[in-house]
């Protein structure tokens, strides 16, 4: 996630949950770039379609990026699960709260990308 000052702030984390926390965060994040990459590469084979008119090959590539997507989104909720895992009872009632913020990061990078010219 890229958070772990604010899981600490909100979680209350332990110094060795914070470790934990640390670890999966690093591993999340790495997978996430790996996905990201591999997502990146399809999209530009999948527009270059545009210029051979390869429909079957667009669709083919349209379905992989749509995969890759929905791995992000259950090693996200996987990797959220875990960091569930290593808090206690006490944690757990908060979580929601985390959650809430873990939401807005991940949803909030949606609104970066400015609308396009109107007369695009």
């Amino acid at each position: 996630m890229g958070h772990g000052t604010n899981a600490v702030d909100i979680l209350h984390l332990s110094e060795s949950q914070n470790q934990e926390f640390l670890t999966l965060a690093k591993s999340h994040q790495q997978l996430m770039r790996e996905l990201d990459g591999e997502k990146r590469e399809l999209l530009k084979q999948y527009f270059a379609t545009l210029n051979t008119k390869d429909e079957a090959s667009s669709e083919a590539l349209l379905s992989h990026i749509k995969e890759i997507e929905g791995q992000k989104t259950k090693k996200t909720f996987q990797h959220l699960e875990e960091v569930k895992s290593i808090l206690n009872e006490d944690q757990k009632a908060i979580f929601p709260e985390f959650m809430d913020q873990v939401l807005q990061i991940i949803l909030g990078n949606q609104h970066k990308n400015p609308a396009p010219p109107k007369d695009f």
